[in-house]
C-alpha cells in the first residue's frame, strides 16, 4: 500500500511539475531540514534568541551539543546537559543559561535525584529530563527544568509531581 501510494504521489508531481521543478524544490527541501539542520538551529539561536536569559530545548543529538560548544552560542551561553546524557537516542534535553544574567559557578544538576525516584512504569529514559538550580548575578535562586515528554504523555504527571515536590 505504502509503495502504491509513494507512486500516485511521484505521478502527481511529476504530472504537475513537467519541467522538473518539483526535483529542485525536493533538493532544496532537503538541504533545508537535514543537511543545513544544525547550522540553521544554531543561526537562530544565536540571532533571534540574542537576548533569552534561558533556553530551553529538547530532543537534542549529542553531534549537535558538540557544534554548539564550538561555536559563539557558547561565550554566551553556559549550555548544560544531564550528566547522564544518552548518546545513542540522540533525545536529549538541555539548558542554555545565559552567562550574562547567571552565576554559573551555583548551577546544580538535580536530574538523578527526580529519576531515582521513579519506578519501572514511568517511561522516562537518560537525557529526557535536565533539571538544574541556579543563581541568577543578584542572588535569586531558580529550578529550571527541560523535559522531552514521551509521546503518550504517561510521563508528564509524575515527572511534573517530582519537580513540583523537589521544588517544595
Amino acid at each position: 500500500c505504502m509503495a502504491i501510494f509513494d507512486a500516485i504521489l511521484v505521478h502527481i508531481v511529476t504530472t504537475c511539475s513537467a519541467d522538473g521543478t518539483w526535483l529542485r524544490l525536493k533538493r532544496q527541501m532537503l538541504q533545508a531540514l537535514y543537511a543545513k539542520k544544525d547550522a540553521r538551529i544554531l543561526q537562530i539561536l544565536t540571532e533571534t534568541y540574542a537576548e533569552a536569559d534561558a533556553i530551553f530545548l529538547q530532543e537534542v543529538a549529542n553531534d549537535f551539543i558538540r557544534k554548539a560548544q564550538a561555536t559563539e552560542l557558547a561565550a554566551r551561553y553556559h549550555i548544560a546537559a544531564c550528566d547522564t546524557i544518552d548518546g545513542t537516542r540522540d533525545q536529549n534535553s538541555l539548558v542554555l543559561l545565559s552567562r550574562r544574567y547567571f552565576n554559573i559557578a551555583t548551577v546544580v544538576e538535580h536530574t538523578q535525584e527526580i529519576m531515582a525516584a521513579f519506578d519501572s512504569s514511568v517511561p522516562v529514559a537518560p537525557g529526557d529530563l535536565l533539571l538544574l538550580s541556579v543563581d541568577d548575578v543578584q542572588g535569586r535562586s531558580y529550578l529550571l527544568a527541560s523535559f522531552h515528554g514521551d509521546t503518550n504523555g504517561l510521563a508528564t504527571l509524575p515527572v511534573l509531581a517530582a519537580v513540583h515536590a523537589l521544588a517544595q
